[in-house]
């Protein structure tokens, strides 16, 4: 049966002064309304602000995450036409030194010799800053703007009073600015480069495994995204799947079916909706990349894919957007943190 999502539409706190979710603070919205500032879970909590950026000629990833007993802060750069790859790194023990704040449109910051990244929300838009310093020593630096949502998908995923999570996710959200990687720029035009959030902060369960999809493009007669999950979602009673059509937002509250050989990620995946007509894709891979972290008692590997979609999809009230060749990004993740 179809899940029966609540929608919020007021401003509301994530947790109560202990630090436990509070039970109104559980559904979705169009907009970023959870204050997620809370107290205790001391190692066990997760925050991240994660842009994933596309282009005709590239795709970039760039992330600040704070994990309690590490924080990771990371840029990944692909050039779509050469195929070459770089990448820049930095973990720090506690977090050290990872500004994220308790809400969407805060602030982050991080910096250190090799790498230093900065977002920051105003009412032009997000601009989102990083310099660094890759295998080779050749510099990667980014300087763009990504402008301000209409829409976008928030969901709290409730597993108990003590485990939790507050998800942000934003996509279709125009981008200019350029990227310079040794040397060669590459210009972001907002007719054709997007950018998709990835913002959660909570207190997860030990053991997680978990697909993701986020793709942002523009069609015949706007912009349009998406955003699917399955897996960490399950049997809450709530998913974090949407799809974002020229600027308005349609919550899918069904499951979406991840289909993909674990053997051969770089085989064609499809993706649809397990009790409608409103997603039905194929996503063919064109890099990919592998990463463990072990620390200890903590570890995660994640197997991410860069790639091309095409199929439909299609809104409740009847429209259907063809996917034609659109870059997007898909990941299986397995972690135990």
């Amino acid at each position: 049966m179809p899940l029966i999502e609540k929608e919020l539409t007021q401003p509301l706190s994530l947790c109560d002064q202990d630090g436990r979710l509070l039970p109104e603070a559980v559904g979705w919205s169009r907009y970023p309304l959870h204050n997620c500032q809370f107290s205790g879970h001391w190692l066990r909590r997760k925050k991240w602000n994660f842009w994933f950026i596309t282009a005709p000629e590239c795709a970039m990833s760039i992330a600040m995450v704070n994990l309690d007993y590490a924080g990771i802060v990371f840029v990944h750069f692909i050039d779509l036409t050469t195929g070459e790859t770089a990448d820049s790194a930095v973990t720090v023990p506690f977090g050290a030194g990872i500004r994220l704040g308790a809400t969407v449109d805060e602030p982050c910051h991080f910096a250190s010799r090799k790498l230093s990244v900065s977002f920051q929300s105003g009412a032009s838009g997000t601009s989102v800053e990083a310099t660094a310093i890759c295998p080779g020593d050749k510099p990667l630096s980014l300087d763009i703007v990504i402008d301000p949502p209409a829409e976008s998908l928030n969901v709290v995923i409730p597993w108990s009073a003590e485990r939790f999570q507050f998800t942000s996710k934003h996509t279709a959200r125009p981008v200019h600015g350029t990227i310079v990687y040794n040397g060669k720029a590459y210009l972001l035009d907002r007719q054709n480069a997007f950018a998709s959030l990835d913002f959660g902060r909570g207190v997860w369960p030990y053991h997680t495994r978990w697909n993701w999809t986020a793709c942002s493009f523009r069609h015949a007669e706007g912009v349009a995204g998406f955003n699917f999950g399955r897996g960490w979602t399950d049997g809450t009673g709530m998913t974090e799947n949407g799809l974002m059509i020229d600027g308005v937002l349609y919550k899918l509250s069904e499951q979406i079916r991840f289909s993909y050989d674990p053997d051969n990620r770089m085989l064609p995946w499809t993706l649809a909706s397990e009790e409608s007509s409103a997603v039905h894709l194929t996503f063919t891979p064109l890099f990919a990349r592998t990463e463990h972290k072990n620390f200890a008692l903590v570890r995660t590997t994640l197997h991410q894919v860069i790639g091309r979609y095409d199929g439909t999809l299609s809104t409740p009230d009847g429209k259907t957007i063809a996917v034609q060749s659109k870059i997007g990004i898909c990941e299986e993740q397995n972690a135990r943190w």
